[in-house]
């Protein structure tokens, strides 16, 4: 099911600890249904859900957008807030009292994009029953950017001896699935390790698995950031999509890509985003299946055909 690096990334067959990660991911996706095995007693053993693109006809008044740190969110919550009849966005993560549950932000009314990192349940304080909307990007690219950026006001050299610090003494450097899964809006941005190690990956990887499929409207991919924005925009009522590269979020200055690092970080890397990277190759693979059965190919290419690199 997974594509070369994938399969890479989780290891030998052999290897038990590998084998614990496989057996919780997805055992069928064919783009109409997901089926998955999450063995975990806390957890449904089976858990099937329609993925057939259903598109809500009629525009979504609004949108609740997890944004994670380092995926192309702001880009993404701009591009959508400036498309069709346009939305008010609402940067919740700026508002007074936050983290500390005040969801009184959310009684806007009218169109608006509510977006903000670790948008994650705050909603459900209002009693709302919302879907969100979030992108993923390879764990890999992510941490760095994720790093680069906290950390863009000091010196070049300070910066990168501070990642190998980062990479050689986490214990582990798994993010998505603690802040799709135990985590929220009460916790920080940022990959903090004493926040992502509050509850085991093993059950941390299923709850954020199960909740991707159940809580989830569209889960994008930075690495395919056109077929994910026409993808949102098709399920939130969109009829058209502006151009992205007008709102592009400034991009860290002077930050390796994974391939520029010493072969002992990438390696290290490599054994400490384990479930990151199984999480991110299946939700990958599910948008790559639903973009081959959607039915706005020709206005997909054309877009990317006008799209300027910036």
């Amino acid at each position: 099911m997974f594509k070369d690096g994938a399969q890479e990334a989780l290891g030998a067959s052999g290897c038990a600890q590998h084998d614990e990660i496989k057996s919780a991911v997805p055992s069928k996706l064919d783009g109409k249904k997901l089926q998955l095995q999450l063995k975990h007693p806390e957890i449904p053993q089976y858990l099937v859900v329609d993925l057939s693109l259903d598109y809500v006809h009629d525009e979504q008044e609004q949108v609740f957008f997890h944004h994670m740190v380092g995926t192309g969110g702001n880009t993404l919550a701009g591009t959508l807030a400036r498309s069709g009849a346009g939305y008010d966005l609402r940067q919740l993560t700026m508002q007074k009292g936050y983290r500390s549950g005040d969801a009184s932000p959310l009684e806007a009314k009218g169109r608006v994009l509510f977006y903000g990192h670790n948008l994650f349940g705050l909603p459900e304080e209002e009693g709302m029953a919302v879907k969100y909307v979030t992108m993923l990007r390879h764990p890999y690219e992510r941490l760095i950017s994720d790093h680069f950026w906290r950390r863009r006001h000091e010196n070049r050299l300070d910066r990168l001896h501070g990642f190998y610090r980062l990479v050689e003494e986490s214990e582990h450097l798994e993010f998505y699935i603690h802040h799709c899964g135990d985590l929220n809006y009460r916790n920080r941005a940022h990959f903090h390790l004493d926040e992502c190690s509050q509850v085991p990956n093993k059950k941390a990887f299923a709850l954020a698995m199960q909740n991707l499929v159940s809580k989830f409207l569209v889960v994008g991919i930075m690495e395919m950031f056109e077929e994910s924005l026409f993808l949102v925009a098709h399920r939130i009522g969109l009829r058209c999509v502006a151009p992205w590269w007008q709102f592009r979020h400034p991009k860290s200055k002077i930050r390796p890509s994974y391939f520029d690092l010493p072969r002992r970080i990438r390696e290290g890397i490599a054994e400490k985003c384990k479930h990151d990277v199984v999480l991110y190759e299946t939700w990958r693979e599910c948008l790559e299946n639903k973009i081959k059965e959607s039915d706005f190919a020709e206005s997909l290419f054309a877009y990317c055909e006008n799209a300027q690199a910036v």
